[in-house]
């Protein structure tokens, strides 16, 4: 079996200490295997307490880090849940890998997140 390269990697982000662990890894592969890295968040504003400016200023932020660190580094920002819009940016950038943080769950809400996880295939 050949392992493909890792030549586009997503990762989802709602600014919370998981998601910039998250970052920090899906940050040290994409450095280890030159690949590039999109950043995507997404926006549903009754959960948000920032405006879209100011999301979009702190995307954008976090994106000069990763550039600063040699990365190439897009961002995407778009409404909607963010199952759907993380899957629709990892199928239109042919990602190759997804990272996301998992937030603090109990042992029974992980065991329902992973097999929403499971419904979530990287299908190209």
């Amino acid at each position: 079996m050949t392992l493909q390269p890792i030549r586009s990697i997503v990762v989802g982000t709602d600014f919370s200490p998981p998601a910039a662990t998250a970052l920090g890894w899906a940050s040290a592969i994409a450095r280890a295997h030159g690949a590039s890295l999109t950043l995507v968040h997404a926006y549903v504003k009754q959960d948000h307490e920032l405006s879209p400016e100011e999301t979009r200023a702190a995307l954008a932020g976090l994106a000069a880090v990763e550039t600063e660190h040699g990365l190439q580094v897009r961002v995407e920002m778009r409404d909607g849940a963010a199952a759907a819009v993380v899957s629709a940016v990892a199928k239109e950038c042919g990602a190759d890998l997804l990272v996301i943080g998992s937030r603090g769950r109990n042992p029974i809400s992980r065991v329902f997140l992973a097999c929403s996880w499971e419904a979530w295939p990287m299908q190209r």
